[in-house]
């Protein structure tokens, strides 16, 4: 059974593992850290078990604070969705996908969230089936790709976006779009590509994005550096 667990760092503290289990609710089957902040917070996912119909396992989602041995755990309750955070703010906020469970499909619906005390469903881009995050940085901005359809993988073969969980209304940009609009004219090349993924997002607002050659039967691929300043890539 796995616990979630740190290890600070510092060479005041010195390294070793701290299993921060041990004041988690018994329903917990199991647990996994996935990420921290500087300022002693930890993000991650609990097992448990939750009735749908009939009693299914999920993974609920928790922060906690090292600096005072608390934490706290949120979830979806109206339908059966894992919580998987990617990262976790200074402030304790939390960023990360929701992953629709309930339908039947090959691939499975992604929603990117926020939990500032709150969950926040940012739902999909336009008709997209989902779209998954795939990096978020420490500024509360996700990247990843959005898919048309539960038949087509989350990668390449989607459409890259952009959203910032902490804008006063965060919103979706279509990174393709916003790309062409801006870089046909000074960079002909890109006119080739569909924009299909953004895979990292670093604290300068630099993404990047993997394209597919809409034009290659072969379907080649090639990578980009995409920078953000107020949208304008």
């Amino acid at each position: 059974v796995s616990h979630a667990v740190y290890a600070p760092l510092t060479p005041a503290v010195g390294p070793g593992w701290t299993d921060i289990t041990g004041n988690f609710a018994a329903e917990v089957i199991k647990s996994r850290a996935r990420a921290a902040s500087d300022t002693g917070f930890i993000a991650g996912s609990q097992t448990v078990k939750r009735i749908y119909g009939t009693t299914k396992s999920v993974d609920i989602g928790f922060v906690y604070d090292i600096n005072t041995d608390t934490f706290k755990t949120f979830e979806v309750t109206t339908t059966h969705v894992d919580v998987v955070p990617m990262q976790v703010l200074p402030d304790g906020t939390v960023v990360g996908n929701l992953v629709y469970l309930s339908a039947n499909s090959p691939i499975k619906e992604y929603h990117p969230f926020m939990y500032d005390g709150t969950l926040h469903d940012f739902g999909k881009m336009g008709a997209a089936y989902g779209c998954r995050v795939n990096a978020a940085n420490m500024a509360g901005e996700m990247v990843g790709s959005c898919i048309p359809d539960e038949n087509t993988p989350y990668g390449a073969q989607g459409t890259a976006f952009y959203i910032d969980g902490l804008a006063a209304s965060p919103q979706f940009i279509d990174v393709d779009a916003a790309v062409h609009a801006i870089s046909d004219v000074s960079i002909p090349q890109i006119k080739n590509y569909i924009m299909g993924a953004a895979t990292g997002i670093d604290d300068l607002h630099e993404i990047a994005v993997v394209g597919r050659n809409k034009k290659s039967k072969t379907g080649s691929i090639a990578s980009f550096f995409v920078y953000k300043d107020g949208y304008n890539p």
